[in-house]
């Protein structure tokens, strides 16, 4: 009893030593410490910063960048990719009725090659005007340009990798490259693997050969599936046997036999009454 008289004692000696000294803030009968109360105002602040920052900010332009993006798609939509199809099929028409002018000996029909190039120009100049649409916007919607300026939104990473695509389309790799290679992968099996193996293309036809081998192998990890993981390893493989690497092509082909068994590569499909594997004739091909 006289121990927790004395203990009692002790603690009332402290909290006046400390209001004395300045070192504690009463509230009601209860003393707190000064550090105490800075360290709590602290989490506070941080705690009410982020919610205001996450709720009154950030989901408000996230939702205003989706639909911004959501709107620019509608200039990449069906019927202005038929619109390309058509021009193309005309083009393949015009190729066709050249070639067979050609074989019966008419080698100065200039009015088909007219046509033909005619109608390779129209193809051109729709393809331009399609993707610098989507680039730049209509006037009524927004450019991918604009939403990839979005600052940290899904909406606007998302806008790089497609602006990157439009790009790469018009035939521009360094714009494609700078703007791919600022999306940020988000761990999905589908979409984000296929924005890399975007970024891998562009560096092959931006004569980048070393850069696009590995950023095929980063998008067949990314994809982590039977389904593609396989097609972009291949991808991977045939460039590296361009390169005359025939062993390290085959060490590629030989991790989607063992790795991706179910991928449609690797089963044995009927050919001529056998069951053979595609696979297998990449590795017999570089094996010799």
């Amino acid at each position: 009893m006289a121990q927790t008289t004395q203990k009692k004692d002790t603690n009332k000696s402290v909290e006046k030593e400390e209001s004395k000294n300045g070192n504690a803030v009463k509230f009601g009968s209860v003393n707190v410490s000064k550090k105490m109360v800075v360290i709590l105002t602290t989490l506070a602040v941080i705690v009410l910063g982020f919610l205001g920052f996450k709720y009154l900010y950030q989901n408000p332009k996230e939702e205003k960048a989706q639909t911004m993006l959501t709107q620019n798609l509608e200039l990449l939509n069906a019927n202005r990719m038929q619109q390309l199809e058509q021009i193309l099929t005309q083009v393949a028409q015009a190729e066709a009725m050249l070639e067979s002018e050609m074989l019966k000996g008419d080698s100065a029909n200039l009015s088909l090659k007219d046509t033909l190039n005619n109608r390779v120009e129209a193809f051109k100049a729709a393809r331009q005007e399609i993707y610098n649409k989507a680039l730049k916007g209509d006037g009524k919607l927004p450019g991918l340009l604009k939403i990839a300026d979005e600052g940290m939104t899904a909406a606007a990473n998302i806008a790089k990798a497609e602006a990157g695509i439009c790009y790469y389309k018009l035939g521009n790799y360094k714009e494609a490259i700078k703007y791919l290679e600022s999306f940020t992968p988000q761990g999905d099996k589908g979409l984000s693997p296929q924005y890399v193996a975007a970024l891998a293309n562009c560096y092959a036809a931006d004569g980048q050969i070393d850069k696009a081998i590995e950023t095929f192998k980063e998008a067949a990890k990314e994809a982590d599936n039977d389904a593609t993981s396989p097609d972009y390893l291949m991808e991977a493989a045939l460039l590296l046997e361009n390169q005359n690497k025939k062993e390290e092509a085959l060490k590629i082909y030989e991790q989607i036999k063992a790795e991706y068994p179910r991928s449609q590569i690797v089963q044995p499909q009927s050919v001529g009454g056998a069951y053979v594997s595609q696979i297998d004739k990449y590795i017999e091909r570089v094996s010799k």
